[in-house]
């Protein structure tokens, strides 16, 4: 009916989008994605923001949806609103009322057509990995790890091998523009360990956990088998694996690493002025 079109046309324009940088801690909740028996980070959000916003609970969009543990210092998400309420209201609600594990530190409005999901160009991931007086932790070094790394910057390649719980139907091809490790001391502690940071346009489920694992696998591998410098696989070789088959392929890669080693560090858009970095 006409009437109706208008109500919608009006509301339509009346909506507000909201972008939104915050940080947490991932061992504190259920992953991103929102549940309604558990803790998690969108859930958290939404329900922070349902009495300021005096409607029903907001769809919340992120970079990225990140799992069980993985915790993120510089996360971005969006959502919708007819609301008439400012940025600063949005932001001490959420601080006032979601866990003290989850800070949003900058909330801005946003063009209508943007999107914390889609509007993004690329992801920052970085992993850092305990290095102790092991026998194992001794073969693990930065450089090996990059000769396993470094192959796969700068073209898309197919990371069925990678991924885990992944539709048949969704798209599996990535574009990495950073894949490099190098070795650091924690700065409570002093304690020594390996970062291995990412950089890409998207990423598949568990897939840098699974990068992860893999490398420091094969590292492990190539020194115990006194094969550094003389062996020539690398971590590319796995992408070409997707033509065994799905499950062949994933076959040869190692068990994702723990997610509490994986933190989201920045996202970056079109519009510079808002991507976020740690």
């Amino acid at each position: 009916p006409p009437h109706k079109r208008k109500q919608q046309s009006k509301s339509t324009m009346n909506r507000k989008t909201f972008g939104m940088k915050l940080a947490y801690v991932g061992p504190d909740f259920r992953g991103w994605a929102w549940q309604p028996d558990g803790s998690t980070v969108e859930k958290a959000i939404s329900d922070a923001l349902k009495p300021l916003l005096g409607q029903k609970r907001p769809a919340v969009y992120s970079a990225g949806r990140t799992d069980r543990g993985v915790s993120a210092l510089a996360q971005c998400c969006s959502f919708h609103t007819t609301s008439a309420v400012t940025p600063e209201e949005v932001v001490g609600a959420i601080n006032a009322f979601a866990p003290k594990s989850l800070s949003v530190w900058d909330c801005q409005l946003m063009p209508a057509s943007f999107h914390a999901t889609f509007s993004a160009a690329w992801r920052r991931y970085l992993y850092i990995l305990p290095l102790h007086d092991t026998p194992e932790d001794k073969c693990i070094d930065a450089e090996r790890i990059n000769a396993l790394l470094g192959p796969l910057v700068g073209e898309i390649l197919n990371y069925t091998a990678f991924a885990r719980d992944t539709p048949r139907s969704k798209e599996t091809s990535c574009l990495l523009h950073r894949a490099r490790a190098f070795e650091g001391h924690l700065p409570t502690t002093g304690d020594r360990v390996l970062c291995i940071e990412v950089i890409g346009n998207r990423f598949l489920r568990r897939m840098v956990r699974i990068l992860v694992s893999t490398c420091v696998r094969d590292c492990i591998y190539q020194k115990r088998d006194g094969e550094c410098g003389k062996s020539t696989c690398t971590l590319r070789d796995y992408c070409s694996d997707a033509l065994l088959g799905d499950e062949e392929a994933r076959k040869r890669t190692a068990p994702a690493a723990p997610a509490v080693g994986l933190c989201f560090l920045g996202v970056g858009y079109a519009e510079p002025w808002y991507s976020t970095t740690a």
